[in-house]
């Protein structure tokens, strides 16, 4: 099990460090296998996964809940992007809000964005009906990940769901994540999906937890 760092600091993501946080994603997610199934070409899916992660965290960061891992020269080593309950879908004006990077997400994606579209509206028909927290994203700069900062903006997001007496959810489709997940008392929810492009999906969902119960 790894442990965060003495020096690190975990608080909400400012509005100024949107584009930066994107980029950390964007880099975490450079190799995950349903972009890398769907954008093969690496310059392509570079430039697609920053128009995705600027959507994401734009979108979240105003609702308080994208939460970031510094170092002690206040640089980002993780960020996770959660929505709190009744935040997902986006609705008509965070849609319209959203445009400038929808654009550049089609224009970047060309022939990928059609499956990127079938999966995102799979995955959304899945959702639980309950009041949830949605993790949308997490992800650790690739040359700080195994230092605990991760663990941290994952723990940020369920101890407010805790708080709260809601559930989590998310979704990963790299099968090594899952048993990570576990050990923050997620658990599998319902079928593992397989996508045409030669993929899988998990689908977890943590229940709130008693203080200590199912913390690492």
């Amino acid at each position: 099990m790894s442990h965060a760092d003495a020096d690190l600091v975990v608080e909400p993501l400012q509005s100024e460090e949107v584009a930066t946080a994107a980029q950390l994603l964007a880099r975490a997610f450079a190799h995950e296998t349903h972009f890398s199934r769907i954008l093969p070409d690496p310059r392509r899916r570079a430039r697609t996964l920053a128009a995705v992660m600027g959507l994401s965290v734009r979108d979240a960061q105003p609702f308080g809940h994208v939460y970031a891992a510094r170092r002690a020269g206040g640089e980002l080593a993780a960020v996770a992007v959660w929505l709190p309950p009744g935040r997902f879908p986006l609705g008509p004006l965070r849609s319209v809000r959203a445009t400038p990077d929808i654009v550049r997400l089609a224009a970047h994606a060309r022939s990928g964005l059609r499956p990127l579209l079938r999966f995102a509206s799979t995955l959304r028909g899945l959702h639980p009906e309950e009041p949830y927290w949605y993790l949308v994203a997490i992800g650790a700069d690739p040359g700080y990940a195994g230092r605990g900062a991760g663990s941290a903006v994952l723990r940020a997001g369920t101890e407010r769901a805790d708080a709260a007496g809601q559930v989590c959810w998310l979704e990963t489709q790299e099968e090594p994540t899952v048993g990570w997940y576990q050990r923050f008392g997620f658990a599998v929810h319902g079928p593992v999906l397989d996508f045409p492009e030669g993929f899988r999906s998990w689908q977890m969902r943590r229940p709130a937890l008693r203080p200590g119960q199912g913390r690492p």
